[in-house]
C-alpha cells in the first residue's frame, strides 16, 4: 500500500522529510524493483524493519547485486574505467566540464571531458571513530561537490547502525549487535549497567525494535549520564530467549548467507 509506505517514511522522519520526494520514491520503487527481478536479481527472503508497518525490506547478497548489475552496465556499451580515483569535478562559468582522476596502478593523472556528472560516492561515516561504513565513506563525493558549487542539504543527518561492539578491541566496529537486538528472529534485550531495559521509556511499544535515531539517541544519552558499560557502552542481552532459539537463529542465518 502506498499510502501506508509514505506515512511510515514521513513519520520515522519526524515530518521533516522532503515529501514530494518521499512521493516519487514511493510510487516508483514498486516499478525500479520489478527492473531488478527482470534482471535476474532473486531476493533471499522479506522482513519488517524499523519503522515500518508490515514486512517490506528484501534482502539480496551484495555480491549477487554487483555480478547482475556489472553485467548489465557492460550490455548497454558503457565504459568502465576501474582502479581510478576522482580528486576533482571541473568546472567552467558555473558548469560542469569534466573530472580529473588518478590512476591507482600507475600513478598517471586521467581526464576525463563530460556534461554532466553523476556523483554515487557514498558517505562520509568514516569521519566518525566508531562506525559500520566501509573503508571508503570519506566524504570525498561531498567535497568534491561542494567545491564544484553544488549546495549541500541535510548533512546534519548521518545514518547510524546504532549498535557496534566496542569491546574486546578485536571485534571494535562490527554490527553483529545491531543485528541482534533490532533485526530477524532474535530479538535481544538493550540494557543499561543497572540491568534496566531503558528502550521501553524510549518507545514503550516497539523497544528495541525502534527507528535507528531513537535507538542512537537513547543509547548515547545512557552512555553519557554515565548509565553504560566499564567500557563505554551498553549492553545486549539474550539470557531471556531459550537456548535452542538463539542455537536456530544462528544456523538459519547462515543458511540464508
Amino acid at each position: 500500500n502506498q499510502d501506508i509506505f509514505f506515512e511510515d517514511i514521513v513519520k520515522a522522519g519526524k515530518y521533516l522529510n522532503n515529501q514530494k520526494l518521499v512521493e516519487i520514491f514511493v510510487k516508483e520503487a514498486p516499478e525500479r524493483f520489478k527492473e531488478h527481478l527482470d534482471m535476474g536479481i532473486k531476493p533471499r527472503y522479506v522482513f519488517r524493519t524499523s519503522g515500518h508497518s508490515y514486512p517490506r525490506g528484501v534482502v539480496v547478497p551484495g555480491t549477487e547485486y554487483q555480478k547482475i548489475l556489472s553485467k548489465e552496465v557492460k550490455a548497454c556499451g558503457a565504459e568502465i574505467i576501474e582502479e581510478t580515483l576522482i580528486t576533482n569535478i571541473l568546472t567552467k562559468n558555473g558548469h560542469v566540464t569534466g573530472a580529473v582522476g588518478l590512476d591507482i596502478r600507475t600513478g598517471d593523472i586521467i581526464v576525463f571531458k563530460a556534461k554532466s556528472i553523476i556523483l554515487a560516492t557514498g558517505g562520509l561515516m568514516r569521519i566518525y571513530p566508531i562506525t559500520t561504513a566501509p573503508e571508503e565513506l570519506t566524504g570525498d563525493g561531498f567535497i568534491m561537490a561542494y567545491q564544484a558549487g553544488a549546495e549541500l542539504v541535510d548533512m546534519e543527518f548521518p545514518m547510524f547502525l546504532p549498535g557496534v561492539f566496542i569491546w574486546p578491541p578485536a571485534l571494535r566496529g562490527i554490527d553483529f549487535p545491531f543485528l541482534v537486538s533490532t533485526q530477524r528472529e532474535l530479538r535481544g534485550w538493550v540494557l543499561n549497567k543497572y540491568g534496566e531495559r531503558f528502550m521501553e521509556h524510549w518507545d514503550p511499544i516497539n523497544k528495541e525494535c525502534t527507528t535507528r535515531d531513537v535507538a542512537s539517541v537513547a543509547m548515547a544519552i545512557e552512555i553519557l549520564e554515565g548509565r553504560g558499560s566499564p567500557h563505554g557502552g551498553v549492553f545486549v542481552s539474550l539470557k531471556h530467549l531459550p537456548d535452542n532459539l538463539i542455537d536456530y537463529a544462528a544456523e538459519w542465518e547462515i543458511w540464508n548467507k
